[in-house]
């Protein structure tokens, strides 16, 4: 599977969160990721009241300097005063984004490949979050493709 086949997957698996749309902006899953980002959208969909999953929004799922990003909306789509809205949702709002804060820093100890959690002296790469298993893989892979074009 690829990366869309995981966004595509979290749509189908959450519709009171995505609403069978995508993200807003360009979104990718690594396969390694799945089971964390699904953890974490159920929790999200739990803390939902119907009105707060009705003005929910996920605008953002990537990786980013191998670190998950998640980015989130809470509040009435196309609102003029933005701190308003946050302030009427203060608190569940906070305690979305420390559900998300949570899983980003989990992702950095999970490969992205596999799944598999990791110490950070255990990564292959300072930048790619993989284990030494698959970094292993990749680096082998690597050095094939630089042989084929040598």
């Amino acid at each position: 599977m690829n990366s869309s086949d995981a966004v595509a997957e979290l749509i189908e698996h959450f519709p009171r969160i995505f609403r069978g749309q995508p993200p807003l902006g360009h979104s990718f899953l690594p396969d390694g990721w799945r089971k964390l980002v699904t953890q974490l959208f159920d929790d999200i969909d739990r803390m939902l009241d119907g009105k707060a999953a009705s003005q929910f929004e996920v605008r953002q799922i990537k990786e980013k300097k191998g670190r998950l990003r998640v980015r989130v909306w809470l509040g009435p789509p196309y609102v003029v005063d933005e701190e308003m809205s946050k302030r009427e949702s203060h608190g569940l709002l906070q305690r979305i984004w420390a559900r998300i804060s949570s899983a980003e820093d989990e992702s950095e100890r999970t490969c992205e490949s596999c799944g598999h959690v990791i110490a950070a002296r255990q990564r292959s790469d300072p930048v790619r979050i993989k284990c030494e298993s698959c970094g292993a893989e990749c680096l082998r892979a690597a050095d094939f493709f630089v042989c084929e074009l040598g």
